[in-house]
């Protein structure tokens, strides 16, 4: 079966890799297996109206779920990690609890976000109604910790996403990820309230709107949570009230060069990306056993 862990989507009008979570057009799988697309469509057993994005109800033994008589594929690819005993006392796992140390002064402030990150490497798809904020300047290890959380959930559950992707008017970037990495964010100009009032829903909520580009929107059970980076203490426009929404998490060096001098700097990382280099099954199991 030439076709074998492919689905037919009919929604998307292609079809779906249940276990790489690649999607392919009907041209792209008549060149892979030779034939026609309607001959392809054919001999497909495998077909279902439409899929979605749900690491809540991922089955190793079966990829489909069903919600109101309709069988539905789970797009979700959950990577392949083995455990490793231990792992919290690995020098790679000390080099990270130094790097928010050198970082972050609060003891409560690193523990709350090290408990996040871990909670979504070890829940993915279990939702939490806040997001953290980690402003600092470059060299502050915003980077480090985005490559953390795909080490432990795989880069295809985690969605870098720019500024400009935010400010788009789609918002793709809930849908699809168990977490989205919100890169040097800073909602700025006369539409930052607009900005911080859109990103409200997919924070908090169980089901959203999706509206990408070229398709009708839809709404979509809300799985995603987020995590924003900035260079900019007024990136969030966050009244005196506060947001409970927003978790702040603030380094204590304004420079890269303060960060150079205060331990962060080309050794220290080269030292960390030199230790991550690999260690998938580290991170994963670290998350799993952090308390």
């Amino acid at each position: 079966d030439q076709l074998k862990g492919w689905w037919y989507v009919a929604t998307d009008d292609a079809y779906f890799n249940a276990v790489t979570g690649d999607s392919v057009t009907h041209t792209a799988i008549d060149r892979l297996f030779g034939g026609s697309s309607a001959e392809q469509v054919l001999q497909c057993d495998r077909k279902v109206i439409r899929r979605e994005y749900r690491p809540d109800l991922y089955d190793p033994d079966d990829p489909t779920f069903v919600d109101q008589s309709t069988t539905i594929l789970n797009s979700y690819a959950r990577p392949h990690r083995r455990y490793i005993p231990g792992s919290l006392q690995s020098p790679l796992w000390a080099k990270v609890e130094e790097l928010v140390s050198l970082s972050i002064p609060d003891e409560q402030e690193r523990r709350t976000l090290l408990q996040w990150l871990c909670h979504n490497i070890r829940y993915p798809g279990r939702k939490i109604r806040w997001s953290i904020l980690y402003q600092g300047p470059n060299g502050s290890g915003k980077d480090s910790l985005g490559k953390l959380l795909s080490m432990g959930l795989g880069e295809a559950n985690v969605k870098m996403v720019s500024s400009s992707e935010i400010t788009s008017g789609f918002n793709s970037y809930s849908g699809g990820a168990c977490v989205s990495f919100l890169e040097e964010i800073r909602m700025q100009g006369s539409h930052r309230w607009k900005v911080y009032n859109d990103l409200k829903a997919p924070i908090t909520n169980d089901h959203i709107s999706l509206h990408q580009k070229g398709r009708d929107g839809r709404t979509i059970r809300n799985v995603t949570n987020y995590f924003a980076s900035t260079n900019f203490e007024d990136a969030v426009p966050i009244d005196n009230k506060g947001d409970r929404r927003w978790y702040v998490v603030a380094c204590q060096w304004e420079t890269r060069e303060e960060c150079e001098a205060n331990g962060l700097n080309e050794s220290f990382y080269k030292e960390i990306y030199g230790l991550l280099d690999g260690a998938e099954d580290i991170v994963w199991s670290a998350a799993q056993d952090y308390p």
